[in-house]
């Protein structure tokens, strides 16, 4: 009798494991797919499916840290500059605008036929996006490895970049200080240090100092040793013309459905 209920206990105990073990793979396996998700949508077939669920996890862990939804898209339509921000801007209106629970998006659009990359950012009615120097920084951060073909290192630096910015601003559009980088931090931090004890050293080295520069030379010549016939003054003159250097990148309008554009290529 105890022989049966040791190994009905152990029959069960195998069943409970083998049913706790085959469940995560199942979940991995479901979640390897990018139609079911807003965040990835691999329309050129660049990420294999275990590349696809590595790509996903990244843009679903920078998405919660930073409240912005931040998605990649891929296709092979051969899209030119306005086409590539109409794909991205269509995708956001349809898949992400007031589906989720914050409309602030920062889009990475890739054309493997033209070979455009370019990063959109939308947030209708509200002042915290990114500004054009952030989006030409993010497109810039994952170019080369674009070129390279390093698609599933483009895309989570893409997560990370995005989302460290997208962390770093309030609702006002400002940046979010609690955010700012302890490195940058400590940096400035020594810089004001340095500063401030140059001032200390140059005041206590004035005081210090007995004999003190004059403007004249009249006491270091002898009487009578000195005579100026002729004296004159001549400056120089010089014309100075700046001409800004024109952009070469694409930036248009605020948020919105329509979006806010950084577009390159690659």
């Amino acid at each position: 009798m105890r022989n049966r209920v040791k190994k009905s206990i152990l029959l069960a105990m195998a069943i409970l494991l083998t049913l706790t073990f085959s469940i995560p793979v199942y979940a991995a396996t479901t979640a390897n797919t990018t139609s079911g998700s807003i965040l990835l949508d691999d329309k050129a077939g660049l990420l294999d499916q275990s590349e696809a669920a590595q790509v996903l996890e990244a843009l679903e862990v920078a998405s919660s840290d930073s409240n912005c939804n931040l998605v990649v898209l891929t296709t092979n339509q051969g899209l030119n500059e306005s086409a590539i921000h109409s794909y991205a801007d269509t995708y956001y209106a349809t898949n992400v605008e007031n589906k989720t629970q914050t409309n602030m998006c920062v889009t990475l659009t890739v054309d493997m036929t033209s070979r455009l990359v370019d990063v959109g950012t939308y947030n209708p009615g509200s002042k915290r996006n990114l500004n054009d120097a952030a989006k030409d920084e993010v497109r810039e951060y994952v170019t080369s490895d674009l070129s390279s073909g390093n698609y599933v290192k483009a895309f989570t630096k893409f997560a990370e970049k995005a989302g460290k910015i997208a962390a770093g601003i309030d609702e006002d559009g400002g940046r979010n200080k609690s955010t700012f980088p302890w490195g940058f931090r400590i940096i400035i931090s020594l810089v004001i240090g340095v500063i401030v004890a140059l001032i200390v050293c140059s005041i206590i080295k004035k005081q210090l100092k007995t004999v003190e520069m004059k403007a004249g030379a009249a006491d270091y010549v002898r009487p009578g040793s000195l005579n100026i016939k002729e004296q004159s003054d001549r400056f120089l003159y010089s014309n100075v013309t700046k001409t800004a250097k024109p952009k070469s990148n694409s930036s248009s309008g605020g948020g919105g459905s329509s979006g806010s554009h950084s577009t390159g290529s690659f």
